[in-house]
């Protein structure tokens, strides 16, 4: 019987020092090992239990790509809403933008706008001025009645006023009165002659207006009217004279000196 105790004495004794060693000290060890006494890369996933690491074993960004494993991070580790396009490099991001889609077609034209407010009227221009030019001559006594008009040396056209105008386009008016100052023979007629003369004293000149009388009264005091309207054209500036004449049939100058003569001219000038 002793003999038999005396051969499981040993197994015993390493059983009860293992036990004293490792079996009732597990609270040592946990107090006893720290990172010092454990290499670099050398605990390995199934050296930690299930839900042995949680975030209060992780120190804020300290996990980088290299510490998880490949398909190490799934859906179910994300939390709804939490990555954004800053955690998403750009090589990827581009490949989830997918291919640029086809140009899209026109759109319908808009309806037109509405016409826009009227604007305000201008104010009015002012009114253009025309100023007529007037010539009014005293009555004169018509001399020599009879004869040449205007040939030098036998001039006898009585001449009774001088109007001065510029080069231009004008409307002009004469009006010529005439009045017996004595008992005439009848066969007189009054003439009315606004020329432009060509300086030489040898013709007619241009003529801006000519009217005649009737054969005039052969009493004293009987008067006598003629008038007429042109529009002129002066291509440079000139003097036109206005004069007055008398001539019968056989150019008889038995009149001469028997009629008063006097003229109204109105110039208005026109674009």
């Amino acid at each position: 019987m002793f003999k038999k105790l005396m051969g499981q004495v040993p197994t015993i004794v390493i059983a009860a020092t293992t036990a004293a060693i490792f079996g009732g000290g597990g609270a040592y060890a946990a107090a006893q090992i720290t990172s010092a006494q454990i290499a670099d890369q050398t605990i390995q996933s199934r050296d930690i239990g299930a839900a042995g690491v949680a975030s209060s074993e992780i120190r804020d960004q300290s996990i980088t790509s290299g510490d998880i494993a490949a398909n190490g991070v799934g859906t179910s580790e994300i939390r709804n809403g939490t990555i954004t396009g800053a955690d998403i490099n750009d090589a990827t991001e581009k490949g989830l933008r997918g291919a640029k889609g086809d140009k899209g077609a026109p759109g319908a034209p808009g309806a037109d706008g509405a016409d826009g407010a009227d604007g305000a009227d201008g104010a009015d221009g002012a009114d253009g001025v025309v100023q007529p030019i007037y010539s009014t001559s005293a009555a004169m006594p018509v001399t020599a009645v009879g004869g040449s008009f205007g040939k030098a040396p036998d001039v006898r056209a009585t001449e009774l006023a001088t109007v001065n105008l510029a080069a231009g386009k004008y409307v002009l008016t004469a009006e010529g009165f005439f009045i017996n100052n004595a008992a005439t023979s009848g066969d007189t007629r009054m003439q009315l002659a606004v020329r432009v003369q060509d300086g030489s004293n040898s013709g007619w000149g241009q003529d801006l207006g000519t009217c005649f009388t009737g054969a005039i009264s052969t009493l004293a005091n009987r008067e006598s009217h003629c008038s007429s309207t042109r529009v002129v054209t002066l291509t440079q500036a000139a003097a036109v004279k206005v004069y007055a004449f008398g001539y019968a049939d056989d150019q008889g100058s038995a009149d001469s000196g028997k009629v008063n003569a006097s003229s109204y001219v109105t110039v208005l000038p026109v674009q």
